[in-house]
């Protein structure tokens, strides 16, 4: 974890990622023309704690293209080239302070072998029509010290699987569809008084 401070204010910003793991496996991106959107992050807060805390977050993830799209189930903090991943995105400013600096780090990544088969994968890969969405929960209070007075900010951004060259000719030759596109979920902002 890398601290970065100006002054007497700090901000602390975590993001836990898998994202380089996911860019080896899959090499650098081709240029792509803007595309419509393909999906919508709702983030909203779960049960609070006496202090006013989420103890879980609940993440939608809705189909907002007008085709079905074929969907791993993506996890926060940890991620494949063959599933995606979700980046939790936590900001810190102490009470009486304002936001200067940053720090970085890093979930589990799950990096491993391709397997050969894409229709074997996608097998276990959800469908969501255009509306449909699926739910994601994750307790933010495992990844974020709320020990201290201040105002706290929750992001999550998506990635979608970067798959290998031969798995996405395969689907492309059956016509199934798959997120293709980075999206951004609104931030939960929430205070400690005590």
């Amino acid at each position: 974890m890398k601290w970065i401070t100006a002054g007497k204010s700090a901000v602390v910003v975590f993001i836990l990622s898998s994202s380089y793991c996911i860019a080896q496996l899959a090499g650098s991106p081709a240029q792509k023309k803007e595309l419509p959107p393909e999906l919508s992050l709702t983030l909203t807060a779960g049960p609070l704690d006496l202090r006013g805390v989420p103890t879980e977050i609940h993440l939608a993830i809705e189909n907002i293209s007008d085709h079905p799209l074929r969907m791993p189930e993506p996890h926060f903090g940890c991620g494949s080239a063959l599933t995606g991943y979700l980046d939790l995105l936590t900001g810190f400013i102490p009470a009486g302070q304002e936001s200067v600096g940053e720090g970085v780090g890093t979930g589990c990544a799950a990096c491993g072998g391709i397997p050969p088969d894409p229709m074997e994968v996608i097998k276990e890969w959800k469908t969501l029509d255009p509306g449909g969405r699926l739910e994601v929960k994750a307790n933010p209070i495992a990844r974020i010290d709320t020990k201290r007075r201040g105002t706290y900010s929750i992001t999550v951004s998506y990635g979608p699987p970067q798959l290998p060259d031969n798995f996405r000719k395969t689907l492309e030759s059956r016509e199934i569809a798959y997120p293709t596109q980075n999206a951004s979920s609104n931030t939960l902002t929430f205070t400690v008084d005590q």
